[in-house]
């Protein structure tokens, strides 16, 4: 009898012991079928959160080579930790690789992550690699710049052309009517420069600033240096050179360092060079978007979506020009989240 007790005692103690092997094996970063995440919007199976442990996300932006995608880096990286998620955050060398940046997406499809998020250099371009994301199951959201795909679960980022259209009427105030600009803008079927250009056109249009030219300068520095040594030469009088992003417009700011030319400068990106250049009187100001909330929103957003919630399909992480009165508070914030 008291073998038959201890061993009654042992299926019992293997049998807990498998159960709870089993729910352990269970658990992974949301509800799967078939080996693949569920279904966007859906609700999990078994009616739980799903737990972050093993979940896989893959962030590509378009490059690292201005601290404005670092910090978006940075705010993605810390919220991974904290949330136990295995991320994936890549970008080519420049912006204008975009084949260096299919090829990227190209292999976090390879890799099955169980969410990918995107920051196309080129719309076109990229929307066929980030179909075939989604025909390999695997959810998209997109981050800072926005693409065609229909079937994205949300983008993440700021509203462009209204951002513009905010810094567009601080410089028009701050130069007045009849004053003349050149802009720079970054590269051709970028839909974040495409609006931010409208919306700086827009504005200045109203503010009664001549537009003399829109030049193309790849968000290249070298670029816009050597433009605006150009035009320098053809025009007597620029007053105003406007940016689609901070890199050319530290190219720009040199071209008018070295030229001693008289002409302000503005930036889009509230990239930390920029604003300490616009607290010491360098650059008349930037519209400050919020790339470190970006970072950690994305990876809030592809936690609901493997949880089987639902998300809104377009999250504003806000903007705000900045200038030489409030530059100091941008740049305490951007050292803090660098840390």
């Amino acid at each position: 009898m008291k073998e038959d007790k201890e061993m009654k005692k042992g299926h019992l103690i293997l049998t807990i012991m498998l159960i709870i092997v089993m729910g352990l094996a269970a658990i992974s970063c949301g509800p799967k079928e078939n080996g693949k995440p569920s279904e966007p919007g859906q609700e999990s199976s078994n009616g739980t959160e799903s737990t972050s442990q093993s979940c896989s996300v893959g962030i590509v932006v378009k490059s690292l080579d201005n601290d404005y995608y670092t910090t978006l880096r940075n705010g993605a990286e810390k919220r991974a930790k904290e949330k136990g998620v295995d991320l994936t955050f890549v970008a080519p060398n420049s912006e204008t690789d975009v084949q260096g940046q299919v090829d990227m997406i190209a292999n976090l499809i390879a890799a099955k992550v169980d969410v990918l998020a995107v920051c196309p250099s080129d719309d076109e371009a990229t929307l066929p690699v980030i179909q075939e994301a989604g025909e390999a199951g695997i959810p998209v959201i997109a981050v800072d710049n926005d693409t065609s795909y229909d079937k994205k679960l949300t983008f993440i980022g700021t509203g462009n052309f209204e951002a513009a259209l905010e810094g567009g009427k601080y410089c028009a105030e701050q130069v007045g009517k009849g004053a003349k600009a050149i802009m720079l803008r970054g590269p051709e079927g970028s839909s974040n420069h495409d609006q931010r250009r409208d919306g700086y056109i827009e504005a200045l249009t109203k503010g009664g600033v001549e537009i003399l030219e829109i030049k193309d300068c790849a968000c290249d520095a070298s670029t816009a240096m050597s433009a605006i040594e150009d035009f320098s030469t053809f025009y007597d009088d620029i007053d105003l050179i406007i940016c689609t992003n901070d890199t050319m417009a530290i190219g720009a700011q040199r071209a008018v360092e070295t030229g001693n030319l008289d002409t302000l400068v503005f930036g889009f990106d509230g990239s930390l060079d920029v604003c300490k250049g616009t607290a010491e009187g360098k650059f008349l100001g930037t519209v400050a978007q919020d790339p470190y909330s970006m970072g950690v929103i994305a990876i809030d957003a592809a936690l609901d979506i493997v949880a089987g919630k639902k998300i809104e399909e377009r999250i504003d992480s806000g903007c705000t020009v900045v200038t030489k009165e409030n530059a100091q508070s941008f740049i305490d914030l951007l050292e803090e989240q660098s840390k």
